[in-house]
C-alpha cells in the first residue's frame, strides 16, 4: 500500500514538473513574441524636393552610411551625437545639429553633406541593429539635384537581392 502511494506520488510530481515546463516554455514564447513585435525596421525614403532622408515608421535614425560614388569616391558615417535626440529626418546640403558626419576613408568631422553633380548615391539606414538595413540608391544631374528615374528604394531583403541580381553584384 505504502508502495502504491508513493508511485501515484511520484508520477503526480512528475506530472507536475512537466506543467511547470510547458507553462514556463508558453511564457517564454509569449515574451519573445512581444519583443519582436516592438521591434521597427530600417526602412528609408528619399525626399527629392526637400533632399532630405526620412524613416518609413516615423522612429529616430541613429546611424546611416553614406557611400557617394561619382568622381571621387567617399563614404560617410551619420552618427547621432551624444546627448542628442535621434529624429526621422537626416538633410543633405544643411546642418544636422543632432548628427555627427565622419568620412570613412579619412576620418575628418563634416558640418554637412552637399549633393555633388553626376554622382551616385547609396544611403544604408541600420539604425536598429536586429533588422536589414533599408537602403535607397539615386544619382544626381548636373547641378547636383537628386533624379526621380534613377531612385530606388531597397528595404527588404528580397529587393536588395533582385537587385544584386539584376545589376550582376
Amino acid at each position: 500500500m505504502t508502495r502504491q502511494i508513493n508511485i501515484r506520488l511520484i508520477k503526480l510530481i512528475y506530472g507536475g514538473r512537466i506543467m511547470k515546463i510547458k507553462l514556463s516554455n508558453v511564457i517564454r514564447y509569449i515574451i519573445v513574441c512581444i519583443i519582436l513585435a516592438g521591434c521597427t525596421n530600417n526602412s528609408i525614403y528619399l525626399d527629392i524636393t526637400n533632399k532630405a532622408i526620412y524613416t518609413k515608421q516615423g522612429n529616430g535614425i541613429y546611424y546611416m552610411l553614406i557611400e557617394e560614388d561619382g568622381l571621387n569616391y567617399m563614404m560617410y558615417d551619420v552618427e547621432l551625437r551624444k546627448d542628442s535626440v535621434a529624429v526621422n529626418v537626416f538633410y543633405f546640403n544643411r546642418r544636422n545639429p543632432s548628427y555627427k558626419v565622419v568620412t570613412a576613408l579619412h576620418p575628418k568631422e563634416m558640418q554637412m553633406i552637399n549633393l555633388k553633380p553626376f554622382t551616385r548615391y547609396t544611403i544604408e539606414n541600420h539604425s536598429n541593429g536586429d533588422r536589414n538595413g533599408g537602403r535607397v540608391i539615386f544619382k544626381t544631374d548636373s547641378l547636383g539635384r537628386p533624379l526621380v528615374n534613377t531612385y530606388k528604394e531597397l528595404n527588404t531583403v528580397d529587393e536588395i537581392v533582385l537587385h544584386m541580381n539584376m545589376n550582376g553584384n
